[in-house]
């Protein structure tokens, strides 16, 4: 329902794609266009082991290209991220039904709402490599489950959904071969088990084996070969393209060029920082519900704030402790199915830390996309842990409402409410942590509308002048593709991002599309035509923002607004342009644009008010936010749209100061 609900609204409400999604959408629109795509998303690792390469494989593209060429890029993105959610969680609890029974489906189902819930709404129907893959993640393990526990024939389902994770992302390039190698060896043990059991039994002469057993293990034997070549079969074709990459394409393939980047010396989590990571959503509280999503591990100019590493190992052996208690007792009670769980479940929470460590990172702290898989990992030990519970149920009554019912028939009422609650909870609109900024698709919207209205003419060299951070520019190609206008790109990253074919050859193009953001986005350049633009402060607005940046520089400069003790020691470690030794800030370099941005915390005076780092009273307090929506505004909500001609590359950038 909330899938529904969010789908209905974003079409609505003429939802556009931004950002990484407007790029997903236009290589989702090439599948059926004649030029399907052989590789995944360009990968952000690039920017830590120094060269270029992808994501593995195109297979999100895939899933998305019939909703995507029906109903357009933007509407049909939409649609197909929530059919991929909603096929995930139907199968998630259909796999756990299976498995457990409907007490164990119905907390499947509850498990699932609540972690749609953390989410929030507008997650689900954004394309996003970070996102729109965590529910299939979560729908691996249980596949995973299912297939130690016996079913076979989940295998090659395992199989394509994991090849779908890992290909949209390389966070899963361990989660995915973890998860698939445990299943098959627990599978394998589990099969000799049970015949060692059963040879055991027709040893004792009074405990004949039934017909019954020797035909579930005769279709049991038979059922080895189909799932095998079945798996065998999903696993070539979702790997085809990206193997004809690596073997026929120009230059290093982008396998060798992932197997290269493993070798790299590159900045990653210790294992200090893992383990504190992943017990901030996994072992301590809210866990994985909200407000993690949004407020846990947040990348800013001073690292991620995550427990101390005390509190870490305590917390992650309590859950250690726990799955433990839980495999024992399920190994006791003879409860292979739960057993079954409760190994996946450690195998994933190794599997977790494991990927943690190799996480990339910086002083600034890891990117929190980097990460999104920490909230499957957790929901999925809470769906362990609370299944062992309800496996101990008896089948003793309980009153309920005045009626004594049984206590499996109680809890399946008490999960139905909490599912439905769940639900309920995420119809509104909810961004807990989509792509970029929040309020940056009703300005992407406006900005494609006044494309639309005006010819260009084709192919369009596109320049994007903005930002990393700002999402407008793909937002702007998106909606040029989308209408059928041609567009070429000039720089290797382009290419590895949309394809070669839209490579610029130095004369294939009429014209020069440039995409400003920012407060200086309403100046174009010489002889640049104004295509569109968006303003986001009236005349009284801009008035009052100067007149409160040249009173909190001045309240700066004087010591009037001054930094705390937290502010202070903070700003030791550096990372504060305007702030000196002393700890003195330098006002008129606090209000102004700083040369390392950290998504909207693009100036010092920003950084200070968002992480609470001035001794302000009431008034300056009320002062200080004013500017930072204000000046947030302005910043993240600019957007200017030039054409010039003839078409023209621009200058290449200066290297970055390491």
């Amino acid at each position: 329902m909330p899938i529904v609900v969010a789908t209905a609204r974003a079409v609505a409400d003429g939802w556009v794609p931004v950002g990484d999604a407007a790029l997903i959408a236009i290589r989702a629109q090439d599948v059926l266009g004649g030029q399907v795509p052989r590789l995944g998303m360009w990968a952000s690792t690039s920017w830590t082991v120094g060269f270029d390469l992808n994501h593995p494989g195109p297979l999100l593209y895939d899933a998305m290209a019939v909703p995507v060429a029906l109903f357009g890029n933007a509407a049909g993105s939409a649609v197909a991220v929530a059919l991929i959610e909603a096929v995930s969680v139907v199968a998630i609890v259909a796999v756990a039904h299976r498995r457990g029974g409907p007490l164990v489906g119905a907390w499947a189902a509850a498990v699932a709402a609540a972690l749609c819930w953390s989410f929030g709404s507008a997650v689900l129907v954004e394309p996003w490599h970070a996102t729109t893959v965590l529910l299939p993640f979560m729908l691996l393990a249980v596949l995973a489950w299912a297939v130690a526990d016996g079913d076979l024939w989940c295998l090659p389902a395992a199989v394509l959904v994991g090849s779908l994770v890992v290909q949209t992302n390389l966070s899963y390039g361990i989660f995915g071969p973890v998860l698939l190698g445990w299943a098959v060896v627990a599978h394998v043990l589990g099969r000799r088990r049970a015949t060692s059991e059963r040879s055991d039994a027709h040893e004792l002469p009074d405990e004949p084996a039934g017909e019954g057993s020797r035909r579930r293990d005769l279709r049991a034997v038979r059922a080895v070969p189909g799932a095998v070549v079945a798996t065998a079969v999903v696993g070539v074709l979702a790997w085809a393209r990206p193997l004809a990459e690596q073997f026929t394409g120009a230059g290093e393939g982008n396998i060798s060029r992932v197997v290269r980047s493993l070798g790299e010396d590159t900045m990653t989590l210790e294992w200090d920082q893992a383990l504190r990571t992943v017990a901030d959503v996994v072992a301590l509280p809210p866990w994985w519900l909200r407000p993690s999503y949004h407020s846990s591990l947040p990348f800013g100019p001073f690292g991620n704030p995550v427990p101390s590493l005390l509190v870490a190992i305590a917390a992650l052996a309590t859950v250690a402790g726990l799955l433990a208690w839980a495999l024992a007792v399920t190994r006791r009670r003879g409860d292979h199915t739960a057993a079954a769980l409760v190994g996946t479940a450690i195998a994933l929470a190794i599997a977790a830390l494991v990927t943690a460590n190799q996480s990339p990172t910086a002083p600034a702290g890891t990117v929190t996309y980097q990460l999104r898989w920490l909230w499957p990992v957790a929901a999925f030990v809470t769906f362990a842990l609370g299944t062992v519970a309800l496996r101990a149920l008896g089948p003793g009554p309980v009153r309920l409402g005045g009626r004594s019912v049984g206590r499996r028939t109680a809890a399946l009422a008490g999960l139905a409410a909490l599912t439905g609650a769940a639900a309920l909870a995420n119809l509104p609109t909810s961004d807990q942590g989509t792509t970029s900024a929040a309020g940056t698709v009703p300005v992407a919207r406006e900005i494609v509308d006044q494309l639309d209205a005006v010819e260009v003419p084709e192919p369009l060299l596109v320049n994007c002048a903005e930002g990393v951070f700002d999402p407008y520019c793909e937002a702007a190609m998106a909606g040029l593709v989308d209408r059928g206008v041609e567009l070429r790109i000039h720089d290797d990253l382009g290419e590895r991002q949309l394809g070669s074919h839209r490579r610029w050859d130095g004369t294939d193009a009429a014209a020069t599309l440039t995409v400003r953001a920012g407060e200086l986005a309403g100046f174009g350049g010489p002889g640049e035509e104004q295509l569109a633009f968006h303003e986001p402060l009236d005349d009284a607005e801009t008035a009052e923002l100067a007149r409160l940046r040249a009173d909190l520089a001045e309240a700066l400069d004087d010591g009037d607004l001054r930094l705390g003790e937290r502010g202070r020691r903070l700003a030791r470690r550096g990372g504060l342009e305007s702030v000196d030794d002393d700890g003195r800030v330098d006002g008129a370099a606090a209000v102004e644009l700083r040369r390392g941005l950290f998504g909207d915390e693009r100036r010092d005076l920003g950084v200070m008010v968002h992480h609470d780092l001035l001794d302000a009273d009431d008034a300056w307090s009320a002062r200080l936010d004013r500017w930072d929506e204000l000046q947030g505004r302005v910043d993240n909500q600019t957007v200017g749209v030039y054409l010039s001609t003839p078409a023209a590359a621009p200058e290449p950038l200066p290297e970055p100061d390491p």
